[in-house]
């Protein structure tokens, strides 16, 4: 591919000490000798990545760390992050299984999930889940994309206010009434803003 530089970066899933060094060879001969890029997802707050564009972080959310309390905030996170990042129905449902094999909620934690950030119609739920329960039929990806899109709305709207009140404490009527009449664009935006506002104001840029 004419590239004369390689890169090596190694990703490790899980917490402990890691070897910062590889060689490939034999006893006698080395053929392959180096260091690498280390990421320790572990050693990482997953918090810090519930917005990214990066859609290989969003995946790993459940691999990060985060307190038992967040646990099912992450997991929307994530959820919404593959909904938002990757339009491919075939590549959602492989990712959904990545995010629910790491994730690993309980039947408990499953039922909290869909209780507090679920619609009627299933919206926001992990799509192999969807997939699973309502069947495979190729005219149901359609109808699922656009529940999907309104869903991932509602759901980052949900995440946003929990992280206002959480930044800021409980929020009035009327901010509640504008978030509520907001559009995606503006829920973006300020979902941006908030990592680094120190003050309401700051957060919807007045």
């Amino acid at each position: 591919m004419e590239t004369d530089r390689v890169v090596p970066v190694v990703i490790f899933l899980r917490g402990g000490d890691n070897r910062t060094y590889l060689r490939m060879g034999s006893d006698s001969c080395a053929y392959m000798e180096f260091r690498y890029l280390m990421c320790k997802l572990k050693s990482k707050s997953s918090a810090g990545y519930y917005d990214s564009d990066n859609i290989v972080a969003r995946l790993n959310l459940p691999n990060m760390a985060y307190p038992p309390e967040n646990r099912l905030e992450m997991y929307l996170a994530a959820q919404t992050g593959l909904a938002r990042l990757e339009t491919s129905p075939e590549k959602q449902r492989k990712y959904a299984d990545f995010i629910d094999f790491y994730a690993d909620l309980s039947e408990e934690e499953v039922m909290r999930y869909r209780a507090r950030y679920l619609s009627e119609e299933g919206d926001i739920m992990g799509l192999a889940s969807v997939l699973r329960e309502e069947g495979r039929e190729e005219g149901i990806e359609q109808g699922m994309q656009k529940g999907m899109q309104k869903g991932m709305q509602k759901g980052a709207l949900q995440l946003l206010m929990r992280q206002l009140e959480k930044k800021f404490g409980e929020l009035s009527q009327d901010l509640v009434t504008k978030l509520e009449q907001s559009d995606e664009t503006q829920i973006l935006l300020w979902s941006e803003n908030i990592l680094t506002a120190d003050t309401l104001g700051e957060v919807f840029g007045h």
